[in-house]
């Protein structure tokens, strides 16, 4: 990542980090605060469901009193105790009860009000304990038009008789107690022999399951019958809702603002630092002309002015240097040069010498001693026009002009100039490249590998050299191995340096024009030892 997005970055973290922190301690906070608020309305809806039910229990049961106590009652015991068949008619709905049978002491049906088909049978139904203040009982009741849950009383009459009366309560657990609690109230009842998950909750309590509150407002006296207010899980307060919002917003524009601002103060310093990234860039390829200059005052006026003095230091030590370079490298040229040149004037000085002394002497045989001292002196001479044509070449080489070239082709034109060798199989040349067009100087390489190919024969007598072109990645690789003796370490070391051989009649020019050819096509050249025997020359040109 960049500098500047770094500091971006860096900015809306800072931006993000606080308003994040406040948003969730308020909202762990509002949740708290929710989550008590809504188990304390739970419980008062609850106190005020059992309130209601305590309410409608009782007047249910005052219902019953009433009608035990009535006129009608005792008519029909008289006609109980005459043996005359006899009915309740409609007696209990003047007391708002919805049944009513009078039973006997051992709960057989007697006589029924809307209900025939159960006089004569036994009633088996489990009331209101002794003691409880409700007094009524939820049974579970049936007349023509199906099944009911009913509040039930049993009270005492006159002599072996009671009265079993009580009202319906499906409606009024449904509508007015489910609006007095605030939430939906039903009965639960289990069917079957399965025990209740209600049986083990205490009244009045509540209970969390799964995402709601649940309490259990009545029970019946058998723990079979349950009147039950369930809960729903809590849902945000539009107060909460507002400060998630409102904490929410203050975040994006916080957000927002820090990145604007990273951007504007990034896109300044990003600016600045692109000039000074430039302006070294400019160095480093050698341009010590160009000063630095910076957009706006500040630090980085001062560091352009800065940079741009160390440029100035930089051109004059440059100049200093490259001055220093030049003299001490024709220093070493003029040395080698004369040490070349010394070589072939001493045996030139020694045969001129002789000759003159024996011209002088007159001896015997002048002519022969003239023809073997003159031929020294042309083979010398010839040596010596032969080092100063390698270093004439060497000074006026010209850049190389680049084109495109068909390997395949180039390298199979070497061929006829080592036909003896290449018939023996002591030259080998193999283009082992998928490519097929490369790019050079067709005629500075030509040099270059005729240079090379000649030093490996040169190497050993019936030497064998091996010219390979490859490629490696978007390099164009050649190679000229040969079986001779190797490089030297010393050589290896002082591969390119001017006039440095091992040929009795080399100049020392020949590795030193080749690294040249091969430098100014902005590639690499290598020296090293064939393993098992031999020297290898690589070199790695660069395409495009």
């Amino acid at each position: 990542m960049t500098f500047s997005g770094r500091i971006r970055l860096y900015l809306a973290a800072i931006a993000v980090f606080p308003p994040l922190v406040i948003l969730g301690v308020t909202f762990l906070y509002a949740r708290n605060v929710e989550t008590t608020m809504h188990q304390q309305n739970a419980a008062e809806a609850v106190a005020r469901g059992r309130l209601s039910f305590s309410t409608i229990s009782r007047q249910a049961a005052v219902g019953v009193e009433r009608l035990a106590a009535s006129p009608d009652i005792r008519q029909v015991i008289n006609q109980l105790r005459a043996g005359r068949p006899t009915t309740l008619a409609d007696a209990q709905e003047r007391f708002g009860l919805d049944f009513a049978e009078i039973v006997s002491s051992a709960d057989t049906v007697l006589a029924t009000a809307g209900r025939p088909g159960l006089v004569g049978e036994r009633l088996d139904r489990v009331l209101a304990r002794p003691g409880d203040s409700l007094k009524a009982s939820l049974t579970l009741e049936y007349d023509a038009s199906g099944q009911h849950f009913a509040l039930s009383c049993k009270e005492k009459l006159p002599k072996e008789y009671w009265l079993y009366a009580g009202q319906y309560i499906d409606s009024l657990v449904h509508g007015p107690l489910s609006r007095i609690v605030g939430t939906p109230v039903v009965i639960r009842w289990p069917m079957g022999n399965n025990a209740s998950p209600y049986a083990a909750m205490q009244v009045g309590q509540l209970y969390q399951t799964g995402d709601s509150l649940k309490a259990v407002i009545y029970s019946s006296p058998d723990n079979k019958a349950f009147i039950v207010a369930s809960f729903p899980g809590r849902a945000p307060s539009p107060l909460t809702r507002s400060l998630f919002l409102v904490t929410l917003l203050v975040t994006l524009i916080s957000v927002g603002a820090a990145i604007g601002l990273g951007v504007l103060f990034t896109a300044r310093t990003k600016r600045e630092i692109d000039n000074l990234v430039t302006a070294s860039q400019r160095v480093a390829a050698g341009d010590f002309e160009t000063p630095v200059m910076a957009y706006e005052p500040g630090e980085f006026a001062y560091l352009a002015d800065s940079f741009s003095d160390m440029i100035q230091r930089l051109r004059a030590l440059q100049k200093k240097l490259a001055t220093s370079e030049k003299i001490a490298a024709w220093q070493t040229v003029g040395r080698k040069i004369a040490h070349e040149i010394k070589n072939p004037l001493t045996p030139i000085g020694i045969a001129a010498d002789d000759l003159r002394r024996s011209y002088h002497e007159n001896l015997p045989g002048f002519d022969k001693i003239l023809d073997e001292q003159t031929a020294t002196i042309r083979t010398e001479v010839s040596r010596l026009l032969g080092i100063l044509q390698e270093f004439i070449d060497f000074a006026r080489m010209k850049a190389p002009q680049t084109t495109d070239v068909d390997i395949e082709t180039f390298l199979r034109s070497l061929s006829p100039l080592y036909s003896d060798e290449v018939k023996d199989g002591r030259l080998l040349i193999e283009n082992e490249m998928a490519r097929r067009i490369v790019r050079f100087d067709p005629e500075l390489m030509r040099q270059l590998l005729i240079n090379l190919i000649k030093n490996g024969f040169e190497s050993k007598p019936k030497a064998h050299v091996e010219v390979r072109a490859k490629e490696d990645g978007n390099t164009l690789v050649l190679t000229v191995e040969d079986n001779g003796s190797g490089f030297s370490a010393d050589r290896l070391a002082n591969a390119f340096e001017p006039f440095s051989t091992t040929k009795p009649d080399g100049t020392g020019l020949g590795l030193v024009i080749s690294h040249r050819i091969v430098y100014d096509h902005g590639g690499t050249l290598e020296l090293y030892n064939v393993e098992g025997g031999g020297a290898g020359v690589r070199i790695v040109l660069p395409q495009e």
